[in-house]
């Protein structure tokens, strides 16, 4: 949920957590917070930031995928990076994610899955 803090002289800035749950600042492009006029345009700002975040999945990768990616659609993008197929890992690790991941996580959102030491999201 978005809020917004004001400043000494006058003046908002607009709040908001990211996909992860860290506490971000609207920013310009040249990376200083934005300072607004009213609370309501703060507020409004950082909404839409907050909203631009979730929908954004954290992946280690140029291009930013949904946060309604299927586990199955980030691994093969993910795959299609590797060079070595010709390995006995490759061949194991296809026989892994082909023979127990993909069955069970291959349609599950990105968003459903959580960091380690967390049980995974629900399916759907």
């Amino acid at each position: 949920m978005p809020w917004a803090d004001p400043y000494p002289g006058g003046g908002f800035r607009g709040g908001y957590r990211d996909s992860a749950g860290a506490k971000k600042y609207v920013k310009d492009l040249d990376g200083k917070t934005v300072r607004y006029e009213t609370r309501k345009k703060a507020k409004a700002a950082a909404n839409e930031k907050e909203v631009d975040a979730r929908r954004k999945a954290a992946a280690p990768s140029e291009v930013p995928m949904e946060a309604t990616t299927k586990w199955g659609v980030w691994w093969d993008h993910l795959a299609k990076g590797r060079n070595s197929t010709d390995t006995d890992t490759a061949a194991t690790e296809g026989y892994i994610v082909e023979g127990y991941l993909r069955p069970k996580w291959g349609d599950v959102p990105l968003r459903n899955l959580v960091q380690s030491g967390q049980t995974l999201g629900a399916r759907g």
